[in-house]
């Protein structure tokens, strides 16, 4: 019993601090920012058309998305849609779209990496 109360004590205080720092980031963009919970950032998220950028080949950063046609990103925890910021409500919200957005950017990587040849 007392494993699992630590374990989830650890789980509850990183969430927490990904998601301050998820706060943190969204607000030090200059553009504008507001609270949104989950399904609002669905909605959102889904109206995209999300790429994985790269140089050479090689993606920029480790699980970012961009959509360039409007100014939307989902990366460094930073959610920005049509070059407004998104913070999600709470931790729990925070970790669904981060989920959420991974899901995507694998499906992405896939389709990039699909074709490649491997020396």
């Amino acid at each position: 019993m007392f494993f699992i109360s630590v374990v989830f004590s650890v789980a509850l205080i990183v969430s927490i601090i990904s998601w301050s720092v998820h706060i943190s980031m969204v607000k030090e963009q200059p553009e504008e920012y507001g609270y949104a919970t989950f399904k609002k950032f669905k909605k959102e998220f889904d109206k995209c058309r999300w790429e994985i950028q790269g140089y050479h080949g090689k993606t920029i950063a480790n699980f970012a998305l961009w959509d360039m046609r409007d100014g939307s990103k989902f990366g460094a925890s930073i959610i920005q849609f049509q070059h407004k910021g998104m913070i999600m409500n709470n931790p729990l919200c925070w970790m669904r779209a981060v989920l959420y957005a991974k899901k995507t950017y694998d499906s992405l990587n896939m389709k990039k990496t699909k074709n490649t040849v491997k020396w």
